[in-house]
């Protein structure tokens, strides 16, 4: 009987098990990039195209054209679309960034032939019927002016456009007159240039033997070449003067706040000790910022800080909301805890917990065929592979108190931080 009155052992975390990937390219251009785990009896297929809103010609353009490939074909309508889906057991979901549009499939391995071939029509032969594109843009329209309404992402929202400037495509400046703006001729065309076949990588993981190969093989040959396939490169930013900015959201009982300034690239040197102090300082339960403002002030119900990671840029933030009464107060202390970090030793027992944490994070982000296929599609994105996991571990646990109070007093400085507010 296990006796509860004694701790059980602690042993040192693991390094992670890196599955090995094959890579092919189809004849007419596709690239397909294999992760096999025979132990499973599913797959998963991410279908990536350069297609998302850094690449859009008009505003929601991107966004619209992924949602909108479900909703009818030469062959089916929306409704025998999910019927399909839903018959064979498989999911498909969509997801827009500033440069990549995807496709997400987790089917079972003995479907995988009817619902690969129904995937590939739906990027083939997707006729975004009109009907449907009414319907999508006023639910969305709807969904937009809720989304107003939130402190949050009013917030957000102004971070963005003080970071990048107005017009640029990280800044999104999405409008609800936006919605009206956009018609199907502009969907058909920004879908014939960038769901082209020399525009598309797929990632399978999972069960992923021959015979399901050859079935994902002949769909995607299908697919047609673009042979005026404009590439187009994130515009250099033009950020706001460093200082705070309100939002006015009338008859609000709490302000939404944004802090933040420029981050680390994920090819930075510094990028896995950062990430370090990123965790002891805001991003995670134990960290600074919950211990004094939520637990010891009661401020708010959370607040956390994150890096964020682009193409070409990054930004470093802290976001919260709390009550209105509270909000200069608030922003003090976020700004005191980046000068003790930077000024004061940081206690051995407090720099082991957020070290362990962190390493116990990417331990799970590697767990297994699915999460490795995605942390592999976003890292390829940066030019570099999982081997990067490998070697932040390395990098964290040759790091010491000593070197986080260094990194907090060069990158975490009040001065050079946009202080943005959302309330009444």
């Amino acid at each position: 009987m296990i006796d509860r009155n004694i701790a059980p052992k602690i042993f040192p975390l693991s390094q992670p098990m890196i599955m090995e990937h094959k890579t092919e390219i189809l004849p007419n251009g596709v690239e397909i990039v294999i992760l096999n785990d025979p132990s499973q009896e599913v797959f998963k297929m991410d279908i990536m195209f350069k297609a998302g809103a850094a690449y859009q010609p008009q505003r929601l353009i991107a966004t619209t054209a992924i949602n909108m490939l479900g909703e009818g074909t030469k062959k089916h309508n929306s409704e025998q679309i999910s019927e399909l889906f839903d018959y064979y057991g498989a999911y498909i979901g969509e997801h827009v960034s500033m440069i990549n549009s995807e496709l997400c499939l987790i089917g079972l391995c003995k479907y995988a032939e009817p619902v690969i071939n129904l995937t590939a029509e739906l990027i083939i032969d997707s006729l975004f019927p009109e009907k449907e594109l009414g319907i999508f843009l006023k639910n969305r329209k709807q969904q937009f002016l809720i989304q107003c309404e939130k402190t949050s992402y009013l917030a957000r929202k102004e971070y963005m456009l003080r970071m990048y400037g107005d017009g640029h495509p990280y800044a999104n400046q999405v409008e609800a007159k936006d919605y009206d703006l956009l018609d199907r001729e502009l969907l058909i065309e920004f879908h014939k240039e960038r769901y082209a076949a020399e525009n598309c990588k797929v990632y399978i993981s999972g069960n992923v033997n021959e015979e399901i190969l050859g079935y994902l093989r002949k769909a995607f040959s299908e697919i047609p070449n673009c042979f005026s396939l404009n590439e187009r490169y994130i515009p250099k930013a033009n950020p706001s003067p460093i200082g705070k900015y309100h939002v006015t959201k009338e008859k609000s009982a709490q302000t939404s706040i944004r802090i933040g300034k420029s981050g680390i690239k994920l090819t930075d040197p510094d990028y896995p000790e950062f990430m370090l102090l990123n965790t002891l300082f805001g991003g995670y339960f134990s960290s600074r910022l919950m211990a004094n403002i939520r637990e010891e002030k009661g401020y708010t119900y959370g607040i956390q800080s994150c890096n964020l990671p682009m193409h070409n840029a990054a930004n470093w933030f802290i976001a919260t909301d709390v009550n209105k009464a509270m909000t200069q107060a608030t922003i003090d202390e976020c700004f005191k805890e980046m000068r003790n970090l930077a000024e004061k030793p940081i206690g051995i027992e407090e720099f082991n917990r957020a070290r362990q944490y962190l390493h116990g994070e990417l331990l799970r982000e590697l767990d297994g065929a699915f999460a490795q296929s995605d942390m592999l599609r976003h890292k390829r994105s940066f030019g570099l592979d999982l081997g990067l996991y490998n070697q932040m571990i390395k990098r964290i646990s040759t790091c010491d108190p000593d070197r986080i109070q260094e990194l907090a007093a060069r990158y975490l400085r009040p001065e050079e931080c946009y202080i943005i507010t959302a309330g009444e």
